[in-house]
C-alpha cells in the first residue's frame, strides 16, 4: 500500500511540474551554511532578481542578474526568519521604451518566493520533511521508529484491508468532527465543529469538472512549510497555477489586514476612517516598485508622511526627496485646475502659474522670446512709447497678503492701453522695458546729435 500511495504523490508531483512548467519558468534554491545561490537554467530567462528582507522586513540584499543570483550570511545577521522574492522575466529590465508606437509583446513574468531561517550567523538547512501522517504526538522519537517498523512488517505479513467508508447520502454529525492522523479518543473540541489534527495540514478543494468551459482551477489551503526551518504560515494556493496569491505569516500584527461593514481597508487598524487606512507608529509609507521584468528600468518611489510633512522619495536614486509639504501648510499651498493651471497660495489660477504672495527666485529668470513663438512682429512707435512713459503713474502701496512690507510700482486698472493686461489685473514688466528702451533709445539719440552739435560749436570758436 505504501508502495503505491508512494508512485502516486510522485505521478501527482510529475502532473503539477509538467502543469506548472507550461505555464513559468523554475527556479532553483540551494542552500547552504552560508549562502543560497539562486539560479535558473531556463535559456529563456533574460531577467533573474533577487530581494531579501530580514526578520524586520527591512531590504538587506537585492540583485539582479540573467541568470544565478548568490546570497551570503553577514557576519552581524540577525536571528530569524530571511524572506526572499525571485523576479524571472523573458525580457531585458531597460529594454522596453514608452515612446515607442509599437506595442511590445507581453513578457512572461514569473514570481517565486519562500523563507529560510538563520541562527547564530548561518542557515538553517532545509533538507529534512516531515513525513505525511507521521504522529507528532508520539512522545519519544524511538517510539516513531518503532512504530514506523512495527507498520511496516504488518504491511508485508498482513494484507491491507481497503477500509475507506463510502456513504452514498447526506451526512450529518451532531457534533464536532476531528479529521488527521493525530486525532484521539475524547478530543477536547471547546469551540471548535471542525478540527484539522495533524503535523503536515493540507485542505485542497478539487474541481473536477472536465467538460465544456466549465471552471475547474484546483485550490488549497496550506498550513505551514513542512521543511526543516520551514516558515509559519496560512496560505491560499492556486494549486493549478503553482502560486500562492494570498499569504499570513505567523506573528502578523492585530488588524493588519481588516475590512469593515463599509468596505474600508485598514492596515494595521480596525477603525478605518477612509477607504484605505495606514496606520503605524512611525511613517506610513507605500512604496511603487517597477522591478523592470517587463522590460522597463527598474524605479522604485516611496510615498509617506510623518509629523514633519508629507513626502515622495526617489528610491532608486540615494531617496532623494524632489517633493516635500510640511505639515501646517497652508490650504492651496499648491493647486491644479482642471485647465492644467497651477496656483500656489489661491485655488483659481488664471495662468498656467499664478503666485498669490512674493516669490524669490535663487538663479536666473528666462521669459520665452524667440521669434520662433512670436508673430505678426512690428517695431514699436516712438510716439506711442513716449506717450505710454508718461501716462505711467508710480505710486507707493502695500500688499494685502503682506501689509508690513511697503513697495512700488504701478496701478494695473491705471496704466496706459499699451502696456495693459486683458482684465487689467496684472503686468508685465517686459511691456513696460519695450516702453523704457525705445524711449532712452531716442533720447539717447538726440543726445549724441546734441553732443555733435556741441562739439562743432566749439571747433568754430575755438578757430575764431
Amino acid at each position: 500500500m505504501k508502495n503505491i500511495k508512494s508512485v502516486f504523490i510522485f505521478l501527482s508531483i510529475c502532473i503539477l511540474t509538467i502543469s506548472s512548467s507550461a505555464y513559468s519558468f523554475d527556479a532553483d534554491v540551494a542552500v547552504s551554511a552560508k549562502s543560497i545561490v539562486f539560479s535558473s537554467d531556463d535559456g529563456g530567462v533574460k531577467y533573474f532578481s533577487v530581494t531579501i528582507v530580514d526578520p524586520n522586513g527591512d531590504t538587506v540584499f537585492s540583485q539582479s542578474a540573467q541568470s544565478s543570483v548568490t546570497w551570503t550570511v553577514p557576519d552581524n545577521a540577525s536571528d530569524g526568519r530571511y524572506k526572499y522574492q525571485i523576479k524571472m522575466s523573458s525580457v531585458v529590465a531597460g529594454s522596453a521604451d514608452r515612446n515607442t508606437k509599437t506595442k511590445p509583446s507581453t513578457p512572461k513574468v514569473v514570481s517565486q518566493s519562500g523563507s529560510v531561517l538563520v541562527r547564530s550567523n548561518a542557515l538553517v538547512i532545509p533538507e529534512l520533511e516531515e513525513e505525511v501522517g507521521l504522529n507528532s504526538q508520539s512522545t519519544p522519537a524511538s517510539k516513531n521508529i518503532i512504530e514506523r517498523v512495527a507498520s511496516t512488517i504488518l504491511e508485508v505479513l498482513v494484507p491491507v484491508a481497503l477500509a475507506d467508508q463510502v456513504i452514498l447520502d447526506d451526512l450529518i454529525v451532531d457534533g464536532s468532527v476531528c479529521v488527521g492522523t493525530d486525532c484521539v479518543n475524547g478530543e477536547v473540541f471547546d469551540f471548535d465543529t471542525l478540527r484539522l489534527d495533524e503535523n503536515n495540514l493540507r485542505l485542497h478543494f478539487n474541481d473536477t469538472s472536465n467538460s465544456a468551459a466549465f471552471p475547474n482551477n484546483d485550490w488549497r489551503i496550506v498550513i505551514n512549510d513542512s521543511m526543516n526551518g520551514g516558515a509559519n504560515f496560512f496560505a491560499i494556493e492556486d494549486t493549478t497555477g503553482g502560486r500562492s496569491p494570498f499569504m499570513i505569516e505567523a506573528g502578523a500584527a492585530e488588524n493588519a489586514l481588516f475590512v469593515d461593514t463599509n468596505g474600508r481597508i485598514g492596515l494595521g487598524t480596525s477603525t478605518p476612517g477612509t477607504s484605505l487606512e495606514v496606520l503605524t507608529g512611525s511613517t506610513p509609507t507605500m512604496r511603487l516598485n517597477q522591478d523592470g521584468s517587463l522590460g522597463f528600468a527598474a524605479q522604485a518611489w516611496d510615498i509617506g508622511g510623518n509629523e514633519g510633512g508629507f513626502f515622495i522619495s526617489d528610491v532608486t536614486n540615494s531617496l532623494a526627496t524632489p517633493l516635500h509639504i510640511s505639515a501646517g501648510a497652508p490650504s492651496n499651498s499648491v493647486y491644479v485646475t482642471s485647465a492644467g493651471n497651477v496656483g500656489f497660495g489661491l485655488d483659481t489660477p488664471t495662468e498656467k502659474l499664478h503666485v498669490l504672495g512674493n516669490a524669490v527666485i535663487s538663479g536666473n529668470l528666462e521669459l520665452g522670446s524667440s521669434r520662433a513663438i512670436k508673430h505678426a512682429i512690428e517695431n514699436l512707435d516712438l510716439s506711442q512709447a513716449i506717450s505710454a512713459l508718461l501716462n505711467l503713474q508710480p505710486v507707493k502701496f502695500r500688499y494685502n497678503h503682506s501689509p508690513s512690507q511697503q513697495t512700488i510700482g504701478f496701478i494695473a486698472e491705471d496704466v496706459p492701453d499699451l502696456v495693459a493686461s486683458e482684465g487689467r489685473k496684472s503686468l508685465k514688466p517686459m511691456d513696460i522695458v519695450a516702453v523704457l528702451t525705445k524711449v532712452v533709445q531716442a533720447q539717447q539719440a538726440t543726445i549724441e546729435e546734441l553732443s555733435k552739435k556741441v562739439s562743432e560749436l566749439a571747433e568754430q570758436d575755438g578757430k575764431n
